[in-house]
């Protein structure tokens, strides 16, 4: 895969031939003092004022560290960056002409070895305000080199950022999941607990901001996106534009090596709206980006594919699958691009209302084609006549622009209902399981559901909960009191079928299904015992496993790492969590749920021949290790 690099910064040319006079050191016979200087500006920074230390402050620092070559004095300068060092002064003892040629000789010297150094790092590039760098020194060297940066975080506020997403990460990142499902939980963490600084202030410009104050602007927005997804190893990119004639700055994200717009403080209400996520700039084309957003297609990655096809296609093809890729769908908010949730036109957006109220669903959303038109202007009419012979008593509407699809005139239509009486309300308030997850989460106008459990989950109960007190529920046929319990309903391995059926006080009768995919036994193994034992302090409460090589993380999981109390593995012990992935080599497993620390005893680590690297190089055969806990 390709990366494609923005050339970052405006170059101002301050100083040239600078006379310094005693300050500078004693010169050879023959050479002449000389010093030259630039001033780079961060593009998100274009257009304001920045002030810097002056020239002869600057150039008198005393430098700390010293370079024979560019490449040492780059390395030099990325660690003093990294370290948010300021002034960073380096001694060079190479010619004059390596500090006006730079790394590519039809370059201007130092500004493009500090371009090309931000270029591979948009983290570091955009927590950079301005910069101004150049050197000083006798003609025949050494050169005083100088880079004085103006940052948007300190080094301990980038600590705190590095340990704050850490902890966050290990939360929300559960092992086992693919690129895709890693961007959304990240993109919606950070839209439920990010609210837009109207405000605007100068300390709202970093991820920093957005953790510690919990406020931040659009750059510490997609900071923030940027470092929680190349943590959780998702190839991101920073995108330096305007949005509605103003600065701003997104992301881009590569899934299955297809490149993507991200924009999360456009998916953020503002003013904030506690709990509520939008899906409307979330992994668009750049077609679809194009409708509001302008940035120099040229400096990135092409973002050519739509993500709903994509999506869509991987239902069709990936049947291990399905389930997920529904979800992602649903819950993203996509399927607004189906026939069934668009109104192309005033009749059908009526249409679609009124049998929603019928339904006494709560909420519908809608994608709506007007035209162009503000559609404020006929939801009144299209509303009074949607209400005729319903028991809706009110309803409200919110619309934003939606550009998803690469059409222009959509909007978004977001509408809540409230009803006289539920005497016709045949829907579900809540539905929970006793193992496993919906996929989509629960929505009361959505009734077709998919469920994953392990082989070892032979049985599930299911409590649905009615929205109306008067409403009768049956669960495959048997009845069931609203929010209670159902009997425990037997799981065969592969797809089992559950039908709740809500019948309303007049009858009106409405149906969720849910398919649960109870996994198939796994093939027998053949444990081979470690060649050592190991004997551990009950003290210690992590175990933590290192392969040899990059562990492909959608194989971590545990059916295929586990712990055991017999040899054979036929009694998992109860109650150990899903084994973590802390690095891309190295697993930890914890003690079982409640306990701080492995009890006494004799354990037996087993891993299934099943786990592979991400170059799909497997153990090839299953491995037994025997600990003992003292």
């Amino acid at each position: 895969m390709t990366k494609s690099y923005l050339r970052a910064g405006i170059i101002i040319s301050l100083l040239t031939l600078f006379l310094l006079g005693n300050l500078l050191p004693a010169q050879a016979e023959g050479s002449r003092p000389v010093a030259q200087s630039w001033v780079w500006v961060n593009p998100m920074n274009a257009g304001e004022s920045i002030e810097h230390p002056t020239m002869v402050r600057t150039l008198a620092a005393t430098s700390s560290s010293t370079a024979n070559n560019l490449q040492e004095l780059k390395s030099i300068l990325r660690t003093g960056l990294e370290n948010r060092q300021t002034p960073i002064n380096i001694l060079y003892t190479g010619s004059e002409s390596d500090l006006n040629k730079g790394l590519d000789s039809g370059a201007a010297g130092l500004t493009e070895i500090y371009e090309s150094l931000l270029a591979e790092d948009d983290y570091l590039k955009y927590n950079t305000g301005s910069a101004e760098l150049g050197y000083q020194g006798p003609n025949v060297g050494p050169f005083n080199v100088f880079f004085t940066v103006v940052y948007r975080t300190t080094l301990e506020q980038e600590n705190y950022v590095n340990e704050q997403v850490a902890t966050i990460l290990s939360t929300i990142i559960i092992p086992g999941m693919n690129e895709h499902q890693k961007e959304k939980a990240i993109h919606d963490y950070i839209v439920k607990n990010v609210a837009y600084d109207e405000s605007l202030s100068d300390t709202s410009h970093s991820a920093y901001a957005a953790l510690y104050n919990k406020k931040a602007v659009c750059q510490g927005y997609a900071l923030l996106a940027h470092k929680m997804l190349s943590e959780a190893g998702v190839s991101v990119r920073c995108v330096v534009g305007t949005g509605h004639g103003e600065n701003h700055l997104w992301n881009l994200v590569c899934l299955d090596d297809k490149w993507y717009h991200l924009d999360c403080t456009w998916d953020d209400p503002a003013p904030d709206t506690p709990g509520k996520i939008r899906y409307n700039y979330y992994n668009l084309s750049d077609q679809e980006m194009a409708a509001d957003h302008i940035w120099t297609a040229g400096d990135y990655p092409a973002c050519s594919s739509s993500y709903y096809h994509e999506l869509n296609n991987k239902l069709g093809s990936d049947t291990n699958n399905q389930a997920l890729w529904q979800s992602l769908l649903i819950e993203s908010e996509l399927y607004l691009l189906s026939p069934e949730k668009t109104a192309e036109n005033a009749a059908a957006l009526e249409e679609k209302i009124h049998n929603s109220m019928l339904l006494y669903e709560p909420a519908l959303k809608l994608r709506f084609n007007s035209a162009g038109a503000d559609p404020g202007s006929l939801l009144d009419s299209v509303l009074n006549s949607a209400l005729t012979d319903t028991d809706c008593s009110d309803c409200s509407c919110q619309y934003s622009n939606y550009n998803r699809g690469g059409q222009n005139g959509y909007y978004l239509l977001e509408f809540t209902f409230t009803y006289h009486n539920n005497t016709g309300n045949a829907n579900l308030s809540s539905l929970t399981l006793s193992s496993g997850t919906l996929g989509p989460a629960f929505d009361p106008g959505i009734t077709s559901y998919s469920v994953n459990v392990d082989n070892t989950v032979s049985s599930i109960s299911i409590t649905p909960t009615a929205a109306a007190a008067q409403a009768a529920i049956k669960v495959n046929g048997s009845p069931v009191s609203s929010g209670s319990l159902s009997q425990a309903i037997a799981l065969n391995p592969g797809n089992n079928t559950i039908i709740i059926l809500i019948t309303a006080q007049n009858a009106a009768a409405r149906t969720y299904t849910i398919t649960i995919n109870r996994a198939f036994p796994l093939p027998s193994v053949v444990w081979t015992p470690w060649k050592e034992e190991k004997t551990v302090s009950q003290n210690h409460p992590y175990w933590t496993i290192t392969f040899s090589q990059d562990v492909d993380d959608s194989t971590v999981n545990s059916q295929n790492i586990f712990v055991g109390i017999d040899p054979e593995g036929t009694t998992p012990l109860p109650g150990v969590s899903v084994p973590q992935l802390l690095t891309a080599k190295q697993i930890r497993l914890s003690p079982p749920s409640g306990s701080e620390h492995w009890s006494p005893g004799t354990y037996y680590l087993f891993i299934r021949p099943d786990v592979e690297s991400t170059g799909n190089k497997t153990l090839g055969k299953g491995i037994r290790m025997k600990f003992t806990v003292q």
